[in-house]
């Protein structure tokens, strides 16, 4: 076979023979007329020197033949391509038609191997591949990252937080082009009903620079536009310009009203560009005069203990990221040395250049963690496709075995045959990729909307990169799925072949099915215990006791005209505390109150004193106690349960300072006694007494995996505003929000617009990493068992065909229909068991892999693996029931007259 290939390809490829026929041909030329000029008279010599003379210029001559004959052999070559091509297309057309059952399944399985992959492979691309859509030269532009231990935490963390004092100093390193300094803003865009929610970003003057982001419009503000006092502008979005302006080119000029003073619209940004990280941006102002106009203040643009922005910058061209780090940690300790050496401020603190792509950086998230085994657990489903169709394939050649003998008996080089194989595999692979672009499509847009739903992917789920990564996915499916088989179908032994039909099926193609259905099966299992094991984890997780419960309570944050500042706290607290007594009317309302500290939202620390304690006491990972600062009614909006004494109380607004606090602080604080009657103080300087009235449960007010947190609770003091208004309904909460944000916007004409949100969103946006592996797994696990079982059945109903008359025989010397039946399932369980040992074993060892991404659950957990054993094998055997029933069927008379 391997010279009747070479001997094709050559022929295919006239390799080296275009300059040898053209001596050749020259040669013979040059000695016919030398013989001729002898046959004359001439000597030997002369005749040579004329023939050469008349020859001319041997080089032009040779050099125009040559141009002819490599274009004839170009010609050749390809008609001997479309020759070969139109021929091996007519044999896999053929062949399909021939059997559509075979040729669906195997299109089916393409499809949704190569569909799993190219729905991951767009997630993936997003998350860890693709830099920031409009960001020119990315490799170059790094975030700029804190490592340092914080003293309220007791540990040390890596931050993407920075004061602006920090990004002023970073300005000075010789190492980096360009520094710039961003941080997100919701605002309300409008008013009233028509008011829209956006999400802004406050850039330094030097943000597009950074970047290299051009306009699509107009321009885009610099570092005159980033000072205090300047006029204020706006850059909007490409997809905002579209959906809000209309895409109307007059937009530049015009002011968009925020309730913080005049902003003009200067330009738009290109389209796909929407800042850096994976959350949208809207809209884009400029640092210094945004910040001003939000918070009414500028203190915070000297304050070292303000961290609130976030920095990217560029490297020089030809930087070292090493000597970058070093100097950029040098200025940032020698502009904080008299917090360091007060002892307010990690010494060792350094600054670290990060990968643009966050989830290649130390602040990757869970999500993202998670998507990249998603990616492998979906490769592994192509493959389980890929060996469920060479195992089809493999089965189908041993019916063709009589059609490939006589091709080959009839003259066929096997090269040719051999193409003629793979040519079938490729086709259908290809048209599994074309229905795996509509899997993509709807499961794509499935994945986007339920598990990643604040992620701006900007593209369709079938970009042009995730349409060529289909192309290629079905061209290599195809290939290795088909090159077994056709290898094995292009070398049978012809007599035996052409004598036995066909039905003929053990020796090494039984052997190589068998392989494929155990690798399959061992799969399979690896995939369902991943399953089993993000099942569990995402089990544990619901269950954690939280200390509150979100399900039926409502966060309701009106944006306030004139509330900026120190001067609007007044402002703010008397509409709140209306808004509140407006929302405590409704009917479907249980509880209401205003806070200033939001569960998995935000906290609130103040400095703190304990009756008879020289220090407040620190946990290890949560640190000193935060506070909650409310109107009566927190603990009871909030599900949390006084466990002694009592609660808040109206008369405790403005009556003597009265405190909660939760059982954790209660303990470590006064582990001898009991809190109760106990003075707390809270906040700086001479801060009053606040006697303890009761002791409330431990609630988590951050993250659902974090340790004991102490918290204690004090009513809304006068010079304090709220944060959000917690409502708690009846029923389901969706369907009291527009009562609710309807009952606010009607408190004041200056409230202009009201977010209503549900708590527990904020509980299952950090549940997010275990649902998308518990979800994808899932799916994932079930569809590789589907394609398995259904290799197995193949596998099994092809083994019955081909030992018909082995089992006629049998039933015939008196073999029961239950002796035949166990026979079937034997092999069934036989090739099933193997591949669950191998998938078992596998899962195993990737244990400790998998370990991080799962809560409170052994990667080794004892139940999962039995009860994937059990769902492997209770498969196995509904796989095997129609064919061992077909077993049963076979007619000892019917089997034997057909040989």
């Amino acid at each position: 076979m391997a010279d009747d290939t070479f001997r094709g390809l050559k022929r295919l490829f006239r390799i080296n023979t275009v300059q040898r026929d053209l001596d050749e041909e020259l040669d013979h030329h040059f000695q016919r007329t030398a013989e001729e000029l002898m046959a004359e008279g001439r000597s030997p010599r002369e005749a040579k020197e004329e023939a050469r003379r008349r020859f001319g210029d041997e080089e032009r001559w040779r050099g125009e033949l040559r141009r002819i004959d490599e274009a004839a052999a170009g010609q050749r070559r390809r008609a001997d391509l479309a020759t070969a091509a139109r021929d091996s297309f007519r044999f896999a057309w053929r062949g399909m038609r021939s059997s559509p059952g075979f040729a669906t399944a195997v299109i089916l399985a393409f499809a949704l191997g190569i569909g799993a992959n190219a729905t991951m492979f767009g997630i993936v691309d997003r998350l860890l591949l693709r830099a920031p859509e409009g960001v020119v030269e990315p490799d170059r532009v790094v975030r700029v990252l804190t490592d340092q231990y914080y003293s309220f935490m007791n540990a040390r963390r890596t931050s993407s937080s920075f004061t602006y004092p920090d990004f002023r100093d970073l300005q000075a390193s010789g190492g980096l082009e360009s520094v710039a300094a961003y941080a997100s803003r919701p605002l309300v865009l409008g008013r009233g009903a028509e008011a829209l929610e956006v999400r802004g970003e406050l850039a330094s003057g030097t943000y597009f620079q950074v970047l290299g982001v051009e306009p699509a419009l107009g321009r885009l503000f610099g570092p005159d536009d980033d000072v205090l006092g300047a006029p204020g502008v706006v850059v909007l979005s490409h997809d905002l310009w579209q959906s809000r302006f209309g895409g109307d080119r007059d937009v530049l000029g015009r002011t968009v009203d925020f309730g913080k003073g005049p902003w003009t619209v200067v330009g738009v940004a290109p389209r796909g560009f929407s800042g850096i990280d994976l959350s949208a941006v809207d809209l884009w102002l400029p640092i210094m005069p945004a910040q001003e106009a939000i918070t009414g203040r500028t203190n915070w643009a000297e304050s070292r203990n303000w961290w609130w922005m976030q920095v990217v910058a560029r490297l020089a061209p030809g930087a070292d990221p090493v000597a970058v780090e070093t100097e950029m940690t040098g200025l940032h300790r020698t502009a904080r040395a008299e917090l360091i050496e007060a002892g307010s401020y990690d010494p060792d603190a350094r600054l670290l250049p990060a990968s643009l792509i966050a989830a290649r950086s130390p602040l990757a998230s869970d999500e993202s963690r998670v998507a990249r085994w998603l990616a492998g657990v979906s490769l592994l489903v192509l493959l389980i496709a890929c060996a469920n169709v060479a195992g089809l394939q493999l089965a189908r050649s041993l019916r063709r075995r009589r059609e490939v003998a006589v091709r080959l008996a009839l003259g066929i080089s096997r090269g040719r045959l051999l193409a003629h194989i793979l040519t079938e595999s490729l086709l259908l692979a290809i048209l599994g990729g074309a229905a795996a672009v509509l899997t993509t499509l709807w499961s794509g847009h499935a994945m986007r909307s339920l598990l990643l739903p604040d992620v701006a992917f900007g593209t369709s789920p079938v970009d042009g990169r995730v349409l060529l990564f289909i192309a290629v996915t079905a061209i290599l499916s195809g290939l290795a799925a088909g090159v077994f088989p056709a290898f094995q179908a292009s070398r049978p032994n012809l007599q035996d072949a052409i004598r036995s039909g066909g039905r003929d099926g053990q020796g090494r193609s039984a052997r190589a099915r068998n392989a494929l259905t155990v690798l399959q099966a061992a799969l399979s299992v690896v995939l369902l215990v991943g399953a089993g094991l993000f099942i569990v984890s995402l089990d544990r997780i619901r269950a954690v006791d939280l200390g509150v419960e979100l399900e039926n309570v409502l966060l309701v944050s009106p944006d306030i005209d004139g509330t900026s500042g120190s001067t609007g706290t007044e402002l703010r607290r008397d509409v709140m505390l209306r808004a509140l007594e407006r929302v405590q009317a409704l009917p479907q309302v249980v509880h209401a109150a205003a806070s200033r500290a939001i569960p998995f939202q935000s906290t609130l620390g103040e400095s703190l004193r304990l009756e008879g304690l020289d220090s407040v006491p620190s946990l290890p990972t949560t640190g000193e106690p935060t506070i909650v600062e409310s109107t009566p009614g927190y603990a009871a909006t909030m599900g949390l349960e006084v466990l002694r004494g009592r609660d808040l109380e109206a008369a405790d607004m403005g009556g003597p300072p009265v405190a909660l606090v939760d059982e954790v602080l209660a303990r470590m604080a006064w582990p001898d006694g009991s809190a109760i009657g106990r003075c707390l103080y809270a906040g700086d300087g001479e801060a009053p007494c606040s006697t303890i009235v009761g002791v409330v449960e431990a609630a988590k007010a951050q993250q659902l995996q974090e340790e004991e947190r102490m918290q204690y609770y004090i009513p809304l003091r006068a010079a304090s505003d709220p944060w959000g208004i917690l409502v708690r309904v009846r029923g389901e909460p969706g369907a009291a929000m527009e009562d609710v944000r309807r009952a606010v916007l009607g408190t004041d004409a200056r409230v202009r617009f009201a977010t209503v949100e549900r708590m527990q969103g904020f509980v299952e946006e950090r549940m997010r990493a275990w649902t998308l592996g518990a979800a994808m797994f899932t799916a994932f696990g079930i569809l590789a068992l589907l394609v398995a079982a259904f290799g197995l059945y193949a596998i099994l109903a092809f083994g019955v065909a081909q030992r018909t008359r082995e089992l006629g025989v049998r039933s015939a010397l008196g073999a029961t229909r239950d002796r035949l039946v166990r026979m079937v399932m034997a092999d069934a369980l036989r090739l099933t068991v193997v591949g669950l040992a191998v998938g078992l074993l596998t899962a195993w060892l990737a244990a400790p892999a998998v370990a991080p991404l799962l809560y409170e659950t052994s990667p080794r957990e004892p139940l999962i693996y039995a009860g994937v054993g059990v769902t492997l094998l209770l498969v196995a055997v509904g796989a095997g029931a129609l064919p061992s029933w077909r077993a049963t069927r076979v007619s000892p008379l019917d089997a034997l007259r057909n040989e």
